[in-house]
């Protein structure tokens, strides 16, 4: 079904189909948990991630130089605390324990099953060197 949508937007719209293309996990996971009736309001759009990315891009728009990474770490840390404020509540937000304990299942059930997907290698806790 997603497949035959991005084809006809394809025709229409093909920045639109890459975009969808890009992202169609994405935004089925909270279909596939069995969850997009109790946070499908919060978290059915990417609106969450946007509006995090935009407040760093706001607060660093100015800096043209960064000495390492680490200041790029601190400066995107600093932006999202000073967003925070503004930022509305998860909708359902007493019921997110129940998001964290699916998306846990998930990610344990795709390990089991040998099946390495980008959910597994976004949330490593492996340090990098």
């Amino acid at each position: 079904m997603a497949d035959e949508l991005i084809t006809r937007l394809q025709k229409i719209n093909p920045a639109a189909a890459a975009s969808l293309n890009e992202g169609i996990e994405d935004v089925l996971t909270l279909t596939r948990l069995g969850l997009r009736s109790v946070f499908g309001r919060s978290f059915g759009t990417t609106n969450v991630i946007e509006s995090a990315n935009s407040a760093i891009a706001r607060r660093t728009r100015h800096v043209t130089r960064w000495s390492t990474g680490d200041q790029r770490l601190r400066w995107s840390a600093l932006a999202l605390l000073d967003a925070e404020q503004s930022w509305r509540r998860v909708h359902n937000n007493k019921r997110l324990p129940i998001l964290q304990r699916a998306i846990k299942d998930e990610v344990n059930n795709r390990i089991q099953s040998n099946q390495p997907k980008a959910i597994v290698s976004r949330f490593s806790t492996k340090k990098r060197t």
